[in-house]
């Protein structure tokens, strides 16, 4: 009757070949159920049906399982019967799906619509009064009219990734006034889409919002147009876009902000307007096209712990200010940049842990971050260092506190032919002045 295979930590995985619903289907799985309660997940090869997947079958399937998943579905409506009860419901690999209708008093906690037709976020979704976790994926929307989220009160996860979305859209008549309020999304992701632009303050109503992705779109603004405060917003994901230039001073306050991803855009500076962020710790700002870094820009975040620049175009590395008066810096990660100079004016950085200047042009070490009483390790691989220079600091490289080019077992020639030994078991590789 089944075959499966029988796993102590997720339980019985059943496949069926064929079950017809016309013909005691339903009650060959209530039976099958019934007999063997390790039973979690029955995959049904062939689905038949009286006359659609949907709608009152779909109604008397609920009444014996939490979940069901339509891996493949060819009709083009799928109707939820009025009274509708299911923990997850899944539609996925419907091309010709193109209305998706709710009944009354249906309860679904998620809902996953894959690869369909469907160009809109259906009408009657807020009738599901308990749907926690929304996923539209890979349909065809092409605008989101965020007035959808007013009747989604409980919404808590909304995924709309993979679509052609190039607009959002609001209704003044319910957008940012009080019938707007207590609308329970925190997780938002709208990466993937065709977006070029986005106005931060038509997310004011979103005041539990934390984690906002907008990954590989094609944004060349993300700003607002009024003074705008998201108070919940923890991570925002702006990573592959064609941003070159944050303008948020005096505009964007993101109280709780932790970390910005700005990796694999357009940027040749480090924004120096970074409006009101209070709580960043981190910022990455991988594969662009930075060509020097002073750090006195970041001397508006307070709190920055982290700051990620590897494969940039770096060239120098400075601190243009009068005072010291930089952020507690942890990890600064400059690896894979042309640096030729790195000179903070003697500005300490007592926080700082890890200094990674990998794979750059750099001949010396930069001195003030390397004194005996320090806890910072440096990492300066594939730079040509200069063997006067690197002598001087034989105590670091024994005790781990500089990591430079050293000849491994089994390799008896450095690349560029110079060495000196630091201790017995390490020979450390370095450049001649005269090469």
């Amino acid at each position: 009757m089944c075959e499966g295979n029988c796993n102590a930590s997720t339980g019985y995985f059943c496949t069926l070949n064929t079950v017809n619903l016309v013909s005691g289907g339903q009650q060959k799985l209530r039976t099958l159920l019934n007999s063997a309660n390790q039973i979690t997940i029955i995959k049904i090869d062939h689905l038949i049906v009286p006359l659609t997947a949907a709608g009152r079958n779909l109604l008397s399937l609920a009444t014996i399982t939490n979940g069901i998943f339509y891996q493949r579905y060819l009709e083009a409506e799928f109707l939820v019967p009025s009274g509708t009860v299911f923990g997850e419901l899944s539609v996925k690999n419907a091309p010709n799906l193109r209305s998706f209708i709710v009944g009354d008093e249906c309860q679904v906690a998620i809902l996953t619509l894959e690869q369909t037709s469907i160009d809109r976020i259906p009408p009657t979704i807020g009738t599901l009064g308990k749907l926690a976790h929304l996923r539209l994926i890979n349909n065809k929307l092409t605008r989101l009219q965020l007035d959808v989220l007013v009747r989604t009160r409980n919404l808590l996860r909304l995924d709309v990734t993979k679509n052609q979305i190039s607009q959002l859209l609001t209704s003044s008549s319910s957008w940012g006034t009080s019938t707007a309020t207590g609308i329970s999304l925190t997780w938002f992701d709208l990466s993937d889409n065709w977006l070029e632009s986005i106005d931060l303050a038509m997310f004011v109503p979103l005041t539990r919002l934390e984690r906002l992705m907008l990954d590989r779109n094609r944004l060349v603004r993300l700003g607002s147009s009024i003074p705008v405060m998201l108070p919940s917003l923890k991570f925002l994901m702006v990573e592959q876009n064609n941003l070159t230039t944050l303008n948020w001073d005096g505009l964007v306050h993101l109280p709780k902000l932790g970390v910005l991803s700005l990796n694999k855009n357009g940027f040749e500076d480090v924004p120096k307007s970074w409006g009101s962020l209070d709580d960043l710790y981190a910022v990455m700002m991988e594969n662009n096209r930075v060509r020097t870094f002073d750090l006195a820009v970041l001397r508006p975040l307070p709190v920055l712990q982290q700051i990620y620049l590897l494969r940039n175009q770096i060239t120098s590395v400075q601190f243009s200010g009068s005072n010291c008066d930089l952020p507690p810096l942890q990890t600064i990660n400059l690896s894979t940049n042309q640096i030729k100079s790195f000179n903070l004016r003697g500005c300490p950085l007592p926080n700082l842990g890890t200094l990674m200047l990998t794979s750059n042009q750099l001949q010396v070490v930069p001195a003030s971050l390397l004194k005996t009483d320090t806890n910072v390790a440096v990492l300066m691989r594939l730079n040509p260092l200069r063997c006067t220079n690197l002598k001087q600091y034989t105590h670091q490289l024994i005790y781990n506190m500089l990591y430079t080019d050293f000849l491994m077992p089994g390799i008896t020639a450095c690349p560029n032919g110079s060495f000196f030994i630091a201790e017995v078991s390490r020979t450390v590789c370095c450049v001649e002045n005269s090469q």
